[in-house]
């Protein structure tokens, strides 16, 4: 049994391929389905239901005669709805990320197997980390653009007071909006892999935005590519029900809780279905750049080796 388990790791930790990483990645969630989709329904889902259920409801309020009683509740929903949102981005988020990581890569790694509760206990091992490096990253992503834009309008001010004409100023926006866009792309991209390695070698904070940022070199394009089709495969499923769902909304004949309630609870499970799919990949695209520049396989394969039958 050993040996059966080492062989198959040692065919699994290795510099991979483009199509492989997406093979694996499918295989891997069909693999460890339940658990993931659970972890993902429990601490995901909530978020998605509200979020979709909010918005049918204030549109059915709003179809009818409005009271001060109808003022209130729609107010307090979006009250709740903003907790919730700021619940889910600070703690919810990141515990789902180092769930279905954990999962991944110790089902990756190790051949490993979690229930959902196992899974949940991952993310309770993980949480205060994941927790602080996000907010760490909302930190850092809150200060970026402020201190970008802010030091472009002070710049687009001085050349103004130049006498430059109006299309020098319309240039230089557009072409700042541009390389914004790009550079915060480039950010996400060296950045993507922060909790694969939380979970495969413990590191937090800027210990983990360095490490991500050395592995991620080189690889831009790749990871791109990569996580480009998945999302293009995430908006092509879950746009099939919020494209019956907005057909609804813009009929008034449709507007009943009851309906609400069905395609609510179906978008949730479309958005959860494919929601876990981008963690896999990066765990898998983690394992490819460990492969590639630290030999991370050919070390497996030695200690294998060097391990007693």
């Amino acid at each position: 049994m050993e040996e059966t388990f080492a062989e198959n790791r040692s065919q699994h930790v290795r510099p991979l391929e483009f199509g492989e990483i997406l093979d694996m990645t499918f295989r891997l969630y069909k693999n460890r389905f339940v658990s993931i989709f659970a972890i993902t329904l429990l601490l995901c889902g909530p978020f998605y239901f509200l979020n979709e259920v909010s918005t049918w409801v204030i549109l059915i309020r709003s179809m009818e005669v409005v009271t001060e009683w109808d003022a209130i509740a729609i107010i307090a929903l979006l009250i709740l709805l903003l907790i919730v949102i700021m619940l889910f981005g600070i703690i919810l988020m990141p515990l789902w990320f180092a769930a279905v990581t954990g999962i991944s890569a110790g089902a990756f790694f190790r051949d490993e197997s979690f229930t959902w509760i196992e899974g949940l206990k991952l993310a309770g091992k993980y949480g205060k980390k994941s927790i602080l490096t996000c907010l760490l990253l909302f930190a850092l992503g809150t200060a970026y653009p402020l201190i970008y834009f802010g030091s472009l309008f002070i710049f687009l001010l001085l050349i103004d007071k130049t006498g430059a004409a109006d299309w020098v100023s319309l240039i230089l926006i557009v072409f700042s909006f541009l390389f914004f866009i790009f550079f915060t792309l480039y950010l996400f991209i060296r950045f993507s892999l922060i909790f694969p390695v939380m979970t495969e070698e413990g590191l937090a904070y800027f210990s983990c935005l360095k490490r991500s940022w050395t592995l991620t070199k080189s690889s831009f394009w790749r990871i791109f590519g990569l996580l480009f089709i998945l999302i293009l495969l995430d908006s092509f499923i879950t746009g099939i029900p919020s494209t019956i769902n907005q057909a609804l909304l813009s009929d008034p004949s449709f507007y009943s809780m009851g309906i609400a309630m069905a395609i609510s609870l179906t978008i949730t499970f479309f958005l959860c279905l494919t929601a876990p799919l981008k963690m896999i990949a990066l765990v898998l695209i983690y394992a490819d750049r460990r492969a590639r520049r630290e030999g991370l396989d050919l070390e497996m394969q030695m200690a294998q080796m060097e391990s007693p039958a």
